[in-house]
Parts: structure tokens; C-alpha cells; sequence
């Protein structure tokens, strides 16, 4: 058999590159744990850190451990979001065609949102710009994003004010998020599927396309939620509403697009069965607010007279329109609307395909 020799030299520059390899190796989950926070703290409108960075040698893939992100000037430092893990893979099938794709997961995030007196809920504009988003996981990952999932996530809603808080959350998230592509010379769309459960008890669903090179916001998204309980955010309600809600559901569809900056849209809303006014919670048990009962007894009359007879159903259409910062929403229509719900016709509460997509033409046919 023929034996390969090496000479002195060969052996030590072999040492000496096995040596190497094995610091990068073990270096390099250090390094990466730096890059990462420094890249978070570059990122406009929010603070933060992560715990660990994790390399796999296999794959080729690595796992960002403890994300921890909130709001630049948040004076109580609420979390943004966190996260257990992001794992950043290798996707091979690009790889093959001799493109460097990787695929993103993240694994039970939670966005919370804080509502504190003398704090705003959202203190940077840049924090719903999903630019911000895809340029930090662009910053985590120099290669190209070919899909983003994001498994058992939840939104978290914490209002306060004086003796009053509230809670409300949107549990069990699994969204998907496809075509991802950043370049300014892309006319692709990215899209996302996104499902959960709104108190636990009622599923609401959102398809949605997006822009996510351009400076304007440029979106179409489509929002339905089932039938839920109003006792299930009735402290929501009361927080941020004038009215008790003592029983009934809630329904609600949503179509909106935005073309760089200008919304239109609707949002179909409706509530079963209502109930606002009750002796018991408004007269004996509710001695916060005296006016209470009188504005709830007012709009329990206003319930009984426009709900739809045969169904329970007190529901409304509001027309949606104008720059996305001020949109224009006509209480008139909507008091409109609800005549019509309660005398003429009674709304589906079902998305209508009305609102023409961000790649379809003006006389193409609504959507099926």
C-alpha cells in the first residue's frame, strides 16, 4: 500500500490550520452572541439583547437564544418582544442552484403591549414598520430570507390607568411568512398566512401581501374573527369605551390595502345577542361612576332598536379611506350602516373580496 508522507513543515501548517479551525469553532458562537447584540442595538426604536448564540456544524445553521427587545425610551423597560429561540437554517434546495436562501423560525415569541399613563403603547413609528423587522433579520442573516414561521406566538395587551388595568391577549399564533425579498429592484410581494385564538376562544385568521422595499407602507390584508364572547374583553371594553358589555358576541371582517401610504378598506363589525345594560352589574354592584348607568341604559335602548329581530345582530359597515396616518372614518355611515343592518338587509359579516389587490387591475373581477 502506498503511504502519503509529510514533512516537518506539512505537519505543523496542518497542526496549525486544525489548530485554527477548532478557535473559529469555538469562538465563533461568542462572536456571533456579540454581532447579534450589537446588531440590536444599531436597529432604530428598540433596545435589547439575547442570551446565546448556538452554531450548528451539521447544518450549517445557528440558534439565537433569550431574545429580549424593547422599546428605545420606554421609561419602565416592558418587553417588546421576546422569544425563546431563533433558528436560522440553511435553505439546501437554493443552495443546490447556487444561491445562499436561509429559512427563519421563531419559537414562542411574545409581543407585548403596554398601555401606561404618560407612556405611549407604541413610542417609535418605526416599531410597526415591517422594514425595521426585516432589515434586523437581514442584519442577522447576510443571506437572502426565503421564509419566516413563526410557531406558538402570542400578542399581549396590558392597559392601566389609576386603579383600572386590563388584560387581553391573542394566544396559539402560527404565521408564515413567504417570498421574502429585499432588493429595491423587486417587484415581489411577500405573503403571509397568519392563524390564532383571541382569549383562547375565538379563532381569528389574516392573509396579507406586502411590499417590504418600499419607504410608504404598501399592503393588502384580509382579517376574519369568529364569534367571540364580548365577557372575554369586556374589561377591554370598559377601559377604553363608555359602555358595559354584560353578555352577547362579537363578529368582525376587515379588508384593507394601503398603496404607499393611502388605506382604503372597510371593516364589517357586529354583535350577537348584546346585552349592555344590567340592574344587577350597573345599579347594585357599580358604584365607580355614577354617570355609568345612564350612558349603559342609553345604549342598551339604542340595542334593542337596531338589532336585527331575527338574528339578535346589532351590526355595522364603516368605509375606510385616506392617508394611513389620519384615516378618514365616517361616524355618520356607520350609524348609517347600522339602519341598514336593522331595517333593509343583514350583513354576512363574511369578507366581501371587494377591495382590489395590490397586483390586480381596476376592472378585474373580485376575487372568489
Amino acid at each position: 500500500m502506498y503511504k502519503i508522507g509529510l514533512n516537518r513543515t506539512s505537519k505543523i501548517m496542518l497542526m496549525v490550520l486544525v489548530l485554527v479551525l477548532l478557535i473559529v469553532r469555538f469562538s465563533a458562537p461568542s462572536f456571533m452572541t456579540w454581532y447579534a447584540n450589537q446588531t440590536i442595538k444599531r436597529t432604530d426604536a428598540i433596545v435589547g439583547s439575547v442570551a446565546d448564540v448556538d452554531l450548528g456544524i451539521l447544518d450549517g445553521g445557528y440558534t439565537i437564544h433569550g431574545i429580549n427587545i424593547r422599546q428605545a425610551g420606554d421609561k419602565k423597560d416592558f418587553p417588546l418582544i421576546v422569544a425563546d429561540k431563533i433558528e436560522i437554517s440553511i435553505f439546501w434546495r437554493a443552495l443546490l442552484k447556487g444561491r445562499l436562501v436561509t429559512e427563519i423560525s421563531i419559537v414562542n415569541p411574545t409581543i407585548g403591549l403596554y398601555d401606561r399613563p404618560q407612556d405611549k403603547v407604541i413610542e417609535n413609528q418605526a416599531i410597526i414598520n415591517e422594514k425595521t423587522w426585516l432589515g434586523l433579520a437581514r442584519e442577522l442573516t447576510p443571506f437572502d430570507i426565503d421564509k419566516l414561521t413563526i410557531i406558538n406566538g402570542s400578542i399581549a395587551i396590558d392597559a392601566e390607568a389609576q386603579l383600572k388595568r386590563t388584560e387581553f391577549s391573542i394566544d396559539n399564533i402560527q404565521m408564515l411568512v413567504t417570498d421574502i425579498v429585499i432588493s429595491k429592484n423587486s417587484a415581489t410581494l411577500a405573503k403571509a398566512q397568519l392563524s390564532g385564538d383571541i382569549q383562547n376562544q375565538a379563532k381569528v385568521t389574516l392573509t396579507a401581501e406586502f411590499d417590504p422595499n418600499t419607504s410608504k407602507p404598501t399592503f393588502d390584508v384580509n382579517l376574519e374573527m369568529a364569534k367571540l364572547p364580548v365577557s372575554y374583553f369586556k374589561s377591554l371594553m370598559e377601559f377604553y369605551a363608555p359602555f358595559d358589555f354584560e353578555a352577547g358576541e362579537i363578529d368582525l371582517a376587515c379588508e384593507l390595502k394601503s398603496q404607499a401610504g393611502e388605506v382604503e378598506g372597510y371593516i364589517q363589525i357586529g354583535f350577537y345577542e348584546l346585552d349592555v345594560f344590567s340592574w344587577r352589574e350597573d345599579i347594585i354592584n357599580d358604584d365607580a361612576n355614577p354617570l355609568r348607568p345612564i350612558f349603559d341604559a342609553i345604549g342598551g335602548v339604542l340595542v334593542s332598536v337596531l338589532e336585527k329581530g331575527d338574528r339578535n345582530l346589532l351590526a355595522t359597515r364603516v368605509d375606510i379611506k385616506g392617508s394611513l396616518d389620519n384615516p378618514k372614518i365616517s361616524i355618520i355611515d356607520a350609524f348609517a350602516a347600522m339602519l341598514r343592518n336593522a331595517f333593509i338587509e343583514t350583513y354576512d359579516l363574511k369578507l366581501e373580496h371587494s377591495v382590489i389587490g395590490l397586483n390586480e387591475q381596476p376592472n378585474s373581477s373580485p376575487k372568489e
